[in-house]
């Protein structure tokens, strides 16, 4: 993985924890989440697995909270889903940088937004 990717990758995940923390439209347990998810990303791969156990886990959640907080953050832009099943398969859980970015464009915030080539 070359330096830039890595350096992109690492702007755009930080630019997109803020902004989710600025969504008021969020419950507490989905920041939570959100930022256990944004922790779990893996730059190599470009998405999250943790089960919803082992977030419950973490987070000291009941696992139905965490479900329901991730319903909450993929409905509102912030992560896409991609289901997975079959014994021992964990879904994927991807940032969601494409809306970000149209949130940044919304907001006015294009200049110092998350796509490099803005800056």
């Amino acid at each position: 993985m070359s330096m830039q990717h890595r350096s992109d990758f690492q702007f755009r995940r930080h630019r997109w924890i803020g902004k989710v923390a600025r969504d008021s439209e969020l419950p507490g347990s989905a920041y939570r989440v959100a930022i256990l998810i944004w922790d779990y990303s893996n730059m190599n791969y470009g998405y999250a697995w943790p089960s919803h156990s082992a977030i419950a886990d973490n987070l000291g959640m009941h696992r139905s909270t965490v479900i329901r907080s991730i319903n909450r953050l993929a409905e509102r832009g912030w992560l896409s889903i991609e289901q997975r099943t079959g014994q021992g398969s964990t879904n994927r859980y991807h940032l969601a940088f494409g809306e970000m970015k149209l949130r940044l464009e919304k907001d006015g915030l294009k200049k110092i937004g998350c796509d490099p080539a803005t800056k």
